[in-house]
């Protein structure tokens, strides 16, 4: 091989090499960019805002001829369910 012919070839390996790297971010830029996207934004839902009592009415218009059951375990219920949960099995018939 010429002289001529190995630069040719070492120029074209180094730009073949470098244009790889030059696409993939640093690890860095990706991990920045992973925790920016779970950071909660202004805009995002906030449930605190929304009001149960629009529907007061689903369970007791799904489940008009059936008796309200009562959860067996009620100290689960008062201490570990969140209020959310308790209003979404109090709208299905359960207490």
């Amino acid at each position: 091989m010429s002289h001529r012919g190995a630069v040719a070839a070492l120029c074209v390996l180094a730009c073949w090499s470098a244009t790889g790297c030059m696409l993939v971010e640093s690890m860095t830029d990706a991990t920045k960019q992973t925790w920016r996207q779970m950071r909660p934004k202004p805009d995002d839902y906030d449930p605190s805002t929304e009001s149960d009592e629009e529907w007061k009415f689903v369970g007791k218009e799904t489940r008009q001829h059936y008796r309200r059951e009562r959860d067996p375990d009620r100290w689960y219920k008062k201490y570990i369910m969140s209020e959310k949960a308790n209003s979404i099995e109090h709208n299905l018939g359960i207490d």
